[in-house]
């Protein structure tokens, strides 16, 4: 871990707390993300965090490269001291090329070189395919989620009349989105076949990706949100109103378009069909001001929705309400957010989506599935 590199002026480099010997059986395994694994900001940054902890855990020497500059607002000391103290070693550019860098010069240093997310991975896979030649390493690609299929989900849903408030230039113009998403999806695809394994959140997203790169599917296995239960001892006759949690990063998009569907199409139905107006809370990272006008203009349900802007632990507000919703009509991957308030013990309403995701059917008995507006109404009821 001590090698030194002549921009390394240009990398904020924080050695690993433990700079452990070599163990036999154990790899030197450097891990690619786009930014630094703060569980907090949500978009699978927290299996990420899980994943990287597990292998620091079973004795593997792991150098986390983030490809974009950190800043205190992502990321703060407490979020990096965590990771270092585990024993990883965190090369953080100041530039977005600082951190190949790093990689040039350690060839034959590692023996995998795991990279998360199909973003980050378009942009490192030249770096990674040249230093290859200098010396071969695995490369295992976390794929975090199919991201084209969400986004193709999307394009259905539009063609079916639903009119999302965050609708971009993009998708006003069919036959360029449609293009935009052939590109992608075949852009995802070629990054499949790139590796020597494809890591995924679910056994299903393992299947489509070994049909996707047939005649010769790639080497899968899934690994989900790693997560302790902690059941709420709060008694449910004590509890009250509805939990809604996401990430928005001040867009409009997949959390956006989802509460707003339950804000527009359900939550009407709730309302009518209840003597005491119940509750809404939605709390989440960089909540969009389109969502909040959205609310405070619409007549019905402005007085009874609360707005948290990314609260400090929300332990606090699974243990107070009596039902947690994932109305999401497009996704991909699992919700880390269902991963959550099923280990809190708290009632869940879920979508076909969400549900199926899970590998989660009405006859299992796990939370309610809500198959269209009235019926995800009667499961908030129920």
């Amino acid at each position: 871990f001590g090698l030194k590199t002549e921009n390394e002026k240009n990398i904020q480099l924080r050695r690993a707390s433990d700079i452990r010997a070599r163990k036999d059986g154990k790899s030197r395994i450097l891990y690619i993300d786009s930014s630094l694994p703060n569980p907090k900001q949500g978009s699978g940054y927290g299996r990420a965090f899980d994943n990287l902890l597990m292998l620091a855990e079973l004795g593997h020497m792991v150098t986390l490269a983030t490809v974009e500059p950190n800043s205190e607002k992502w990321c703060d000391e407490n979020c990096r001291m965590e990771l270092s103290q585990s024993g990883i070693e965190l090369v953080i550019p100041e530039n977005v090329t600082a951190w190949e860098s790093v990689l040039q010069p350690r060839a034959g240093l590692y023996e995998v070189v795991i990279v998360s997310r199909p973003a980050t991975f378009a942009r490192v896979r030249d770096v990674l395919a040249n230093t290859f030649q200098e010396s071969p390493f695995a490369v295992v690609y976390d794929s975090e989620a199919l991201m084209f299929r969400r986004d193709e989900l999307l394009r259905q849903y539009v063609v079916e009349g639903i009119k999302f408030p965050g609708a971009r230039d993009l998708m006003k113009n069919s036959k360029i989105w449609d293009l935009a998403l052939y590109s992608q999806r075949k852009a995802e695809v070629a990054l499949l076949t790139m590796t020597d394994v494809v890591v995924t959140v679910a056994d299903s997203e393992s299947e489509q990706v070994r049909e996707l790169t047939q005649p010769n599917p790639v080497a899968t296995f899934s690994i989900g949100h790693t997560i302790n239960p902690k059941p709420s001892v709060t008694e449910f006759s004590d509890r009250g109103g509805i939990l809604f949690v996401g990430a928005f990063h001040d867009e409009m998009y997949y959390n956006g378009d989802a509460i707003w569907y339950f804000l527009e199409n359900i939550y009407p139905l709730v309302l009518e069909d209840t003597h005491a107006p119940i509750r809404l809370t939605i709390a989440g990272h960089l909540i969009p001001q389109m969502l909040r006008d959205i609310v405070n203009n619409h007549p019905t349900i402005s007085d009874y929705v609360t707005f948290l802007e990314s609260p400090a632990d929300l332990n606090a507000h699974y243990d107070k309400a009596r039902v947690f919703i994932a109305p999401h009509l497009y996704a991909a991957g699992i919700q880390f957010k269902l991963s959550e308030a099923f280990s809190q013990g708290i009632p869940v309403v879920m979508s076909g989506l969400s549900a199926k995701s899970f590998g989660l059917s009405a006859s299992d008995g796990v939370g309610c599935i809500g198959e269209n507006d009235s019926s995800f109404a009667k499961c908030v009821l129920s």
